[in-house]
């Protein structure tokens, strides 16, 4: 791909109205919460600074961006590119990463679909539960999400959230790339202080359609050095 998937942003909001009879029953049965916030995803109400490290494989390509951001900053310009491959960005590189970024569109929480709560998986370590985000909820950048069925894996034995898998149900379209294979899961961890979740890391995997040919993307996202503001 031209350039890599930057971070992917979501406000994942699962409201106990939102979901199935079967699913709450499940939760309260476990003892456990579905009324989640990832914290570091916030934007207009973001109360944490954070840093990233994005690390995107292209074939035998491999391009590193270093970057982090500050919620004191004015909506649009709280994404701050530091480097990339350890050199200063070009202008290019900046006008590229904001576009990707910086963006002051309002509704990043995406709303799922009732009828998408489903229990997958229960097991002696898991309880797996399906969602489904409506797609007119999303924002453009996100609207692929719309096409991806979403797998949220709690740990029995902590009563937390470990990780959430999306994995596309219909060919996609993101950055401009014909993407017919996507697995990303995206690592989470509770705070008791903030009382919420941080995002640790987020792996995708990609098939794209690049000049006729099958390319595979790998990228990792490393997220460090929470500060409340």
């Amino acid at each position: 791909m031209k350039h890599s998937i930057l971070l992917f942003a979501l406000l994942f909001g699962l409201s106990a109205s939102a979901q199935s009879d079967e699913v709450k029953e499940k939760f309260a049965e476990y003892q456990m919460s579905a009324d989640l916030i990832i914290q570091n995803i916030k934007d207009a109400d973001a109360e944490y600074y954070f840093d990233l490290k994005s690390t995107t494989l292209n074939g035998r390509n491999t391009k590193v961006e270093v970057s982090h951001f500050d919620p004191a900053q004015a909506e649009g310009n709280r994404w701050i590119l530091e480097s990339i491959d350890g050199n200063l960005p070009s202008a290019a590189d900046l006008k590229t990463f904001d576009n990707a970024n910086n963006t002051k569109q309002n509704g990043i929480n995406g709303t799922i679909e009732h009828a998408s709560w489903q229990i997958v998986r229960d097991n002696a370590e898991y309880l797996t539960v399906n969602f489904v985000y409506e797609k007119s909820s999303l924002p453009k950048k996100y609207a692929f999400l719309g096409d991806c069925n979403a797998l949220a894996y709690f740990n029995k034995k902590s009563k937390t959230l470990e990780k959430i898998q999306f994995l596309n149900s219909a060919p996609l379209t993101i950055k401009s790339n014909e993407v017919f294979l996507l697995d990303m899961t995206v690592y989470c961890d509770w705070s008791d202080i903030a009382q919420a979740y941080f995002i640790s890391s987020e792996t995708m995997r990609m098939s794209v359609y690049l000049n006729e040919q099958v390319v595979v993307v790998k990228e990792t996202n490393e997220y460090s050095n929470y500060r409340k503001l």
